[in-house]
Formats: structure tokens, sequence, C-alpha cells
């Protein structure tokens, strides 16, 4: 019985939080639309480095394996950088965790994946950044094992969850 009673109030905790966070952005307007614009910035520019990650996939397919991987570090910078703009909406949404860092990761679950860390709802971008970075982490894979069309794929796949996760904050 005691530990329902922990369950409840820890329950109770965290929607107070969600709530307190909430507010708080309410409060702070102005800092809250800069941090939104800040992202949408970030977002914009993660779409044009994946979409010149894509085109130099496409490019350097008619060259076989080598150029291929050529290719294999651009696109781990670009995922670097996604799961930096991930992390931030996370810690700053009050993660400890960075999702990025995420040890069990059930890509098919919409929304179980970004909250396995933690049980608060996922901030806007969120859930599309998470799966931006799961599909550029198998383009590098493939990419590795030479397989163009493969990485191709992911790469554009992450091209449009970052698209999807840019239409989530706008």
């Amino acid at each position: 019985r005691l530990q329902q009673w922990k369950r409840d109030i820890q329950g109770i905790v965290r929607d107070e939080r969600h709530e307190k966070r909430n507010s708080d952005k309410i409060a702070n307007k102005e800092k809250t639309l800069a941090d939104l614009a800040a992202r949408i910035k970030q977002i914009e520019a993660l779409m044009k480095r994946q979409a010149e990650v894509v085109a130099a996939t496409e490019a350097a397919r008619s060259e076989g394996i080598q150029g291929l991987g050529q290719i294999v570090g651009q696109q781990a910078s670009v995922r670097a950088e996604t799961a930096s703009v991930a992390d931030a909406i996370a810690t700053q949404a009050g993660d400890a965790t960075k999702p990025s860092e995420s040890t069990s990761p059930e890509p098919d679950s919409e929304n179980a994946s970004v909250t396995a860390n933690s049980a608060r709802p996922p901030e806007p971008a969120e859930v599309p950044l998470k799966q931006a970075i799961e599909q550029q982490h198998a383009a590098e894979n493939s990419l590795q094992k030479g397989k163009g069309k493969a990485a191709q794929e992911n790469e554009q796949a992450a091209l449009e969850e970052l698209q999807r996760a840019l239409k989530e904050l706008g």
C-alpha cells in the first residue's frame, strides 16, 4: 500500500514539474520565442546539410565503395549535430539523460522511444529528431558496407523526419 502511495506521489510531482515548466514558458514569452526561433534555424541548417549528404551519396554511388566511404564522415557529422539539437531540447524540457544516449530504442513506437527515459510527454520535434538520428545511423552503416541505395533511402528518410520536426515547431 505504501508503494502505491509512493508511485502516486511521484506521478503528482512529475505532473507538477511539467505544469511548472509550461507556466515558466508562458511567463517568459520572449525567451521562449527566441529559443523556438533558434531551434527552427538549427533544424533548417540540419535539413540543408542532410540534403547535401543525400546529393553526395547519389553522386558517389557511381564510384562504388570508395566513393561511398568518403560520405560516412559527412553523415556522422550531421548525425552528431542532430543529436546535439535533440539533446538540447530534452535538457530544456528537464531530462537528466539525453535521448541520443538511450539504451533501448523502440523505433516502431511513436512516442515510447522518447519517453523510455522519462515519464514526461515529448517536446515538439523531439520524436522526429530521434527518428532522424536512427535513420542517419542506419545510413552510416549502409555507407560503410557499400550499400549506396540503402544508404540513400535512409538519408532521405532522415531528411523527411527533419522536415517533420520543423513542421512540429512551426
